[in-house]
Formats: C-alpha cells, sequence, structure tokens
C-alpha cells in the first residue's frame, strides 16, 4: 500500500499511488490531496496568480483592491504595487538588493519625501496651526528662558507636553513632537522666548 501520511505539500510522496495500487484506494488518495493543499494554502479562497517572478494577491474585479508583488532576478529586487499583475496604478514599496526598504515619495510615511525646514520667521507663538500637509510631520522646537519659572508648552490635537526651566541655570528649553495629519498644534511660552523652529515636512 503506496498511501503515505502527510499534511504539507512538501510531505507529498511524488512516486505515489504506484501502478500496483488498488484502484479502491484512490478516493483516499484524492482526500488526502485536499487535505494537504487546504492546510498549506489556509487563506487562498480565490485563484491564486504565480509566475516565477510576479504573484498577484486578490482576484477582485476592482483592480485596485487587488496587489501585485514582482520580484527582478537580474537585480535582486522585490516591488509590492496596487493593481493586477501587469496593470497596476500604486507603487506600495520597494525592496533594493541590499534588503533596504524604500517607498515612492507620495507615500504617507513620516520622514518619506520630506526635509527638515527652518520655519521660525513664519510661525508665531499662540498661533494655531494646522497640519495640511497629507501626512504626520515632526516638530523641533527650542525655547530660551529668561526666568526660572519659565513655561514652554507644546499642544498637538489638544494633548500638552510642557517643559520648564532647570532652576537658577536656566537652560534651554526643546521638545520634538509628531502632528498627525490634520491635527493642530500651537506652541505656548512664558518668561522665555522661542530660540528655534524646524519642521520636518
Amino acid at each position: 500500500m503506496s498511501l503515505e501520511t502527510a499534511t504539507y505539500i512538501d510531505q507529498l510522496v511524488p512516486t505515489n499511488p504506484q501502478q500496483t495500487d488498488p484502484v479502491a484506494q484512490g478516493d483516499d488518495h484524492l482526500r488526502m490531496i485536499k487535505s494537504v493543499l487546504q492546510q498549506s494554502l489556509p487563506l487562498c479562497d480565490g485563484p491564486l496568480n504565480i509566475s516565477p517572478d510576479l504573484v498577484q494577491i486578490g482576484d477582485s474585479t476592482t483592480a485596485t483592491h487587488n496587489f501585485t508583488m514582482t520580484a527582478a532576478a537580474a537585480d535582486g529586487t522585490m516591488k509590492l504595487a496596487r493593481g493586477d499583475q501587469g496593470a497596476t496604478t500604486q507603487d506600495i514599496m520597494t525592496v533594493d538588493a541590499a534588503g533596504k526598504v524604500l517607498f515612492p515619495s507620495g507615500s504617507e510615511m513620516l520622514g518619506v519625501g520630506q526635509t527638515w525646514q527652518n520655519v521660525i520667521g513664519s510661525r508665531v507663538a499662540g498661533t494655531t496651526y494646522t497640519n495640511d500637509t497629507g501626512k504626520p510631520i515632526q516638530l523641533y522646537i527650542t525655547a530660551s528662558p529668561s526666568s526660572i519659572t519659565a513655561v514652554f508648552d507644546v499642544s498637538v490635537g489638544g494633548e500638552v507636553m510642557r517643559n520648564t526651566a532647570n532652576n537658577l541655570y536656566q537652560q534651554l528649553m526643546t521638545t520634538s513632537v509628531i502632528v498627525p495629519t490634520g491635527a493642530q498644534y500651537v506652541v505656548a511660552v512664558v518668561g522665555a522666548v522661542v530660540a528655534a523652529w524646524k519642521e520636518l515636512r
């Protein structure tokens, strides 16, 4: 009898069934193959389109609901994109030959396509600003105290982060915070002046 016990695809024996096996055992082989496929591909509930260097994930009739992963053997890179194979509409990310993950400049991730900008000339303490860039931004703000009781507040979306001067030494007060997309932020100082205001945007 040449009926193996298998749970996953790599446990199947290619030479089974043999010519001498009884015909009545055929249904056992078929049931085992079905079980192995379901165990090996538990999340596969639609067509799985695979080529040596391309895999489409999803079979929606709306192409933007599907994803395509392409591997380029020539240069050792991999790209994940939105859309059907051969007709993608949006790059999601690329992995280069060195394993570095790259995101397109239009990505909503912090730091992608952004640079540090000195905005102190266009910012005023006590004024509320809105992050309307379409992606998170980061603030780096320093205040110079003129009093040992100086207060330096940075509020983001109503959440307040506070720094105060260090006793008699009146050290510079610095805060760096992330402002989510669409959130409002405001800087308030008492007994101090804003000495630096930079934004990663």
